[in-house]
């Protein structure tokens, strides 16, 4: 009896089936990975921002102690923003001011509150002095930090990074 000749052909494709397969492995790992990743943004961003308003105040006290002249720092709460005038590194030359605003990148961190003695403003004397004590509340996602000002010696810290609830 003849034998049947037979083919062995290669399979060189996928099937559908096993592309599914991959495409929902795929997914499963997105579903995991992406919350934690914007989890992890948010503490990153909070945590650098908070820096950031740091090196300002001590950048508008230091600018106030080298021209002998007060340096206001203005917190807008409802802006997202915060302005150093007279603009540091002009040296009374120009009275432009110098503004960042939170909302936009590389931040993106919204202004909880900004409280110096009752005012949203803290002014450095020229002897590098605010008048008066405060603290800057900044928060990006479920994360919170504080900035604090001390009147007596002039310097901003940061705080510990707390986690709190999401907002509705």
């Amino acid at each position: 009896m003849p034998r049947a000749k037979t083919r062995n052909r290669r399979r060189s494709a996928y099937t559908y089936l096993e592309l599914a397969i991959v495409v929902l492995i795929v997914g499963i790992l997105a579903a995991i990975t992406v919350p934690r990743f914007i989890d992890s943004l948010s503490y990153h961003r909070v945590d650098s921002t908070a820096r950031r308003i740091e090196a300002d105040l001590q950048l508008a006290r230091q600018h106030a102690m080298a021209t002998s002249s007060n340096h206001t720092v203005s917190f807008l709460v409802g802006s997202d923003r915060y302005s150093i005038s007279p603009k540091p590194g002009n040296f009374g030359h120009d009275s432009t001011a110098y503004v960042v605003r939170l909302s936009d990148a590389p931040h993106q961190v919204s202004l909880v509150s900004a409280d110096f003695g009752g005012d949203a403003d803290v002014v450095f004397s020229g002897h590098g002095l605010p008048d008066s004590s405060g603290a800057v509340v900044i928060r990006s996602g479920n994360y919170q930090q504080t900035i604090s000002l001390d009147q007596e010696s002039g310097t901003a810290s940061v705080e510990a990074i707390e986690s709190v609830p999401t907002v509705p």
